[in-house]
């Protein structure tokens, strides 16, 4: 499943760094996280390591400095349990439109 969710952020060029989060140990994803580094070019991807339970906001809020480091442009948030055809590429060009006509 998060196979999926890794594919389809390696088809926007400009996202450079993912974070998995996850209540299992660091160690348990760290061929899965090597063998991504060997199919895409993301510049980094690191597992957060988090037993909260299912609590999306409040991991966010929790890590918001290290997923905000670099001040990235844009930001996904993927839940790993949802099947979707990852419109990414629609929702960005969405959301510059957005942009464009708030200026």
């Amino acid at each position: 499943m998060i196979y999926h969710h890794m594919r389809a952020l390696a088809e926007i060029s400009s996202v450079r760094n993912v974070f998995l989060v996850g209540g299992y140990s660091p160690e348990s994803f760290s061929i899965f996280i090597e063998k991504m580094y060997g199919e895409f070019t993301f510049a980094s991807i690191d597992y957060i390591s988090d037993d909260s339970p299912d609590n999306e906001a409040g991991i966010l809020f929790k890590y918001k400095e290290k997923l905000m480091a670099g001040d990235p442009e844009y930001f996904f948030c993927l839940r790993y349990k949802l099947c979707s055809s990852f419109a990414l590429h629609k929702m960005l060009k969405f959301h510059k439109g957005l942009e464009q006509t708030a200026k």
